[in-house]
């Protein structure tokens, strides 16, 4: 695998499972079983059903280990967290379905818990690439910035928010420091993010979100739109009294589903 794949993977590694799952479970569930389901013809196809992670955490909710299965319900894959004692994730060591070493990505923290550096290595040891995060006095993060193995900038982002501390501009640059795109956020009067507009690096608009949250601020829908403003994806999402995911539904247009993630808990 070459060093280059194998970096975009791990910096995509924690965005994928974040499309599945949480980073801390509430509730006190020390197991969380995630399942796919597909639709045909708009109804949910039961014998679709699809073991694709199991998390386990520890007392305080926190994933401690996820594995992933193939379709015929093996292993394909796992992954171990650590934590140090002031609950931050601190290592991460990705395994095969023979516990074999994979990756690992180390983190360090500044003193006010955030995180100000990630370097990722491969099944050999070697380093395949880093993040290192820049924040503001108010503790807000500015900078991420994603570097190569030899030293030099794979592509960076940069962030700014409104009075409120709501992230309201995510701009990503390449390898050259050229925009390669924009995101705008905009908030509600409690501070849940409502819409989102994604800019290409030409400045066209490639698509625009709007959002709906409960009270709790969970996120139960968003509809993505094309620059044209026809309905690209929908997603439904339920959640129970701790704010655990249950299930997400998604839509290729307004009233036609295609594809289920159900989490289910236990303890």
């Amino acid at each position: 695998m070459k060093k280059s794949f194998l970096f975009i993977m791990l910096m995509t590694a924690a965005q994928i499972t974040s499309m599945y799952s949480m980073d801390n479970i509430k509730g006190g569930y020390k197991n969380c079983h995630i399942y796919s389901y597909q639709y045909k013809q708009g109804r949910l196809d039961s014998n679709s059903k699809n073991l694709l992670h199991h998390l386990i955490c520890d007392d305080e909710g926190k994933i401690i280990q996820e594995i992933r299965f193939n379709s015929d319900k093996s292993i394909y894959s796992k992954s171990i967290n650590k934590y140090n004692d002031k609950g931050n994730l601190i290592e991460k060591g990705g395994y095969s379905s023979k516990d074999s070493v994979t990756y690992k990505s180390i983190n360090k923290f500044d003193d006010n818990g955030n995180l100000i550096e990630a370097v990722y290595f491969s099944s050999n040891d070697s380093i395949n690439g880093k993040e290192i995060h820049k924040y503001n006095k108010k503790g807000k993060l500015i900078e991420t910035a994603f570097i190569k193995a030899e030293g030099s900038i794979f592509s960076k982002y940069k962030f700014k928010y409104d009075f409120n501390g709501n992230l309201i501009s995510k701009v990503k640059y390449d390898d050259k420091g050229k925009i390669e795109s924009k995101e705008i956020s905009k908030y509600d009067d409690r501070g849940f993010e409502i819409e989102q507009v994604n800019y290409n690096r030409n400045g066209k608009i490639h698509t625009r979100t709007i959002f709906k949250n409960d009270n709790n601020g969970n996120r139960i829908e968003s509809v993505s739109y094309s620059p044209e403003g026809t309905v690209t994806i929908k997603e439904i999402a339920k959640f129970d009294e701790f704010g655990n995911l249950l299930e997400r539904v998604d839509y290729e247009n307004i009233d036609e589903p295609f594809f289920k993630i159900a989490n289910v808990y236990s303890k």
